[in-house]
């Protein structure tokens, strides 16, 4: 598993340094090792999410929507309805490309009149989805951290092509921090432009950079999800459910599905614990009227619970 996600971070890092080259020949492909100066970008592959698997091919999306010819275009297009397939929300990126592509208005127009419950859940899921991310409204720019440095590159107009790309993302970013990476490469290839043009740039940003590579190995040791207590009850949970539905918190649903188990809630939102009758379920806020499992707890409070009714969460 942390092999996987090591390789998806690592893929995301190599589209990123094939946006910067395409925007600045001579230093574009540092955007590859700058982008780290984004923590949440760090972050997004230390979970285990389908986000993760979506990223690479949304991030080299970006480079061939910017380049001339049907043929990238037809790339592009082709990645991003790939991610789709991961990860639902990844169809926002066809918004994305519209400054791009305008004929592309046509067919999202007409997808979003055809499927509109989806694309109302799409809408819906651009806005923040708890108490908690709508107090970070405008967090998911500060989060960038010293990729912020980023704009600078946009005062070079080999960067201002980006601009399309910075202004949606940013706007998702701020309105909703749980899309903050998605602005990270834009950023990134942005600061590789600017350290070419601005030289004072980069002396300040490979300072930044080092400075954070430096305490990565804190923040992997810390916030690193799942750990290997979450792995050790997610199969725990699958075993005891015997191919049964397991109610669990939405963070643990594609962990839990790659062990071979059945979660009712996966890809984020509410997670819903209406089970039947008797159940299993897997979370971090104890249920009412429930027995908790005499497994080894995971990281952060996550139990598993034997219900004999539909839980009520604390």
């Amino acid at each position: 598993m942390k092999v996987a996600l090591f390789l998806c971070l690592f893929a995301a890092s190599l589209s990123t340094a094939r946006l910067g080259h395409l925007i600045c020949q001579k230093n574009g492909w540092k955007a590859g090792f700058l982008v780290f100066l984004s923590a949440p970008f760090l972050l997004e592959f230390l979970k285990f999410e389908t986000e993760a698997f979506a990223y690479p091919l949304l991030f080299l999306s970006l480079s061939f929507v910017l380049e001339k010819g049907w043929k990238n275009k037809a790339a592009a297009l082709a990645l991003a309805s790939t991610a789709t397939l991961i990860w639902p929300g990844s169809a926002i990126y066809f918004i994305a490309f519209i400054p791009y592509m305008l004929p592309l208005v046509f067919p999202v127009v007409a997808a979003a009149a055809a499927f509109p419950s989806k694309a109302l859940f799409l809408l819906s899921r651009l806005a923040p989805s708890s108490a908690n991310e709508s107090a970070w409204l405008g967090g998911g720019i500060a989060f960038q951290g010293g990729l912020m440095l980023g704009i600078y590159g946009f005062f070079s107009k080999k960067a201002r092509k980006l601009l399309p790309l910075a202004v949606f993302f940013g706007a998702l970013a701020f309105t909703n921090p749980k899309f903050t990476a998605l602005l990270s490469p834009v950023l990134a290839a942005s600061l590789a432009t600017g350290i070419q043009e601005f030289k004072w740039l980069k002396p300040l940003a490979y300072g930044v950079l080092a400075g954070m590579l430096a305490f990565s190995p804190i923040v992997v040791a810390t916030l690193y999800d799942p750990t290997q207590a979450d792995v050790s009850i997610v199969k725990a949970a699958v075993m005891e459910a015997q191919g049964e539905t397991i109610y669990n918190d939405w963070s643990t649903g594609h962990m839990i599905e790659y062990y071979g188990g059945n979660p009712r809630n996966k890809a984020g939102g509410t997670s819903h614990f209406d089970c039947p009758g008797p159940c299993l379920v897997l979370t971090r806020k104890p249920p009412s009227g429930c027995k908790a499992m005499a497994v080894e707890p995971g990281s952060r409070g996550l139990r598993l619970y034997d219900c004999p009714t539909s839980p009520h969460q604390a």
